[in-house]
Parts: structure tokens; sequence; C-alpha cells
């Protein structure tokens, strides 16, 4: 389901007003219509965020995400390399969606359609827990990430300091960076190549929100 049609939904099962949403967003009734008839596609993280609350449900949902559609299958003699140190021969795994390439640190508006998939352990989804797969193609991140390595991503809102995460940034631009939460409040963005300037967000910032947070980095030595 697209983004429009969620906001729809939602606000439907709510039994909310097009004028109910406007006025908690501040912004004119016809701007939710156009939402919903997705004249507006390119709608800032901002007002997604915003609108997940009105709504009552995560950005994730409100981004039309099927949690469900990132599991490709169950694989119980499947092994990952061991050199991983996460999956033991013979341990239950289940596939998940490699989404596409996602260049660390050069911003993009969308993850793009699967190119294959990566095993996790079943383990990992017991309690809940959602997963995908990245690709790194930029050296921002470098040297700790390389061009070419996949990254398993847990999906989540929040992280600790420190951690290395996807995070949607100016308008929805996605990006990889290692995420500080300094002590008044605010949130920097940091690459680990000392030639991208990290930048900091205010507390409170609407404009910026964490997606996911690396659990593992996978390498293939030639």
């Amino acid at each position: 389901m697209e983004m429009n049609e969620m906001i729809k939904k939602r606000r439907l099962e709510l039994g909310l007003t097009l004028k109910d949403v406007a006025t908690k967003l501040g912004v004119a009734e016809s701007t939710v219509l156009r939402y919903e008839r997705k004249d507006i596609q390119n709608m800032g993280i901002d007002k997604i965020l915003q609108l997940a609350q009105v709504l009552k449900c995560s950005p994730a949902d409100l981004l039309g995400w099927d949690m469900n559609q990132l599991i490709v299958a169950e694989d119980s003699e499947a092994g990952i390399d061991e050199e991983c140190g996460w999956v033991e021969g013979g341990e239950e795994t289940i596939k998940i969606k490699l989404l596409g390439s996602l260049p660390a640190g050069i911003p993009i508006d969308a993850i793009t359609d699967a190119i294959g998939d990566e095993e996790i352990p079943a383990a990992w989804l017991a309690n809940g827990q959602h997963y995908f797969a990245l690709r790194v193609t930029d050296v921002s991140m470098y040297p700790r990430y390389l061009d070419g390595d996949i990254l398993i991503v847990r999906i989540t809102p929040n992280c600790r300091s420190g951690s290395d995460a996807l995070v949607y940034a100016n308008g929805a631009e996605a990006v990889l960076r290692q995420v500080q939460h300094n002590d008044d409040g605010s949130l920097t963005l940091k690459a680990y190549n000392p030639e991208y300037a990290p930048k900091t967000y205010p507390a409170n910032a609407t404009d910026v929100a964490i997606l996911g947070v690396v659990v593992q980095m996978r390498r293939t030595l030639l």
C-alpha cells in the first residue's frame, strides 16, 4: 500500500475528517487532500513524522512498508560464513531482502527495489523485530565500511549514542552515519571519512529521524 493510500486508510479508521488532520498538522485542508490523491509526492520527513503521530501509526507503517515482505523464506540448512560470528552451521535462518544500493552518505529519497537477499538467524525475529539489508556504494564511511559491504539494519526509531544508523534527514533523504546524542539534546550525524563534515540537529528537530541501526556488516574478501 502506498503512502497516500495509507494516509486515507488511517484517517478513515480513526474517524477523522480532512479538516481534523489539517488542523493538527497546521496545513490547509486542501493540502491533506493532495496528500491522499498523491498530488504531493515528495513529503518532508517533518510532515511524515507529524502525520504518523496524528494517525497513530509508525513512520514505517505510513510509508506503506509491509514488514512481512522483507522476509523472503525460511531455510533451516543454509549457513553464513562463520567469520560473521552470528550464525552457526545448521542454525535456522531467515532470508531478508536486500533492498538495493544505498550510498553511505550520498542522500537518496527512497530505498530501491530488492536486488537480492541476505540470511539472518530466525531467532532475531522472535521479539517482533524487523530487518533489511543495504549495500554501501561510496567512501563517506571509510574505513569502517567499504564500497560493496552489505549492512544488516534493524528497523527502530531509536539508537544508542555512537551507533551507526540509517537516518532520514533534510526532506526524507536517507544517509548512513554514526549517531551522537549530545548533552543538550541535539543530535550529531558523523561520517568516519574526515572529508565529510558532521552535521548537528537541534533538540526536537523535525527534519531528522532514525530509520534503523546497523547490527552487522558483511564483506566479501577477494
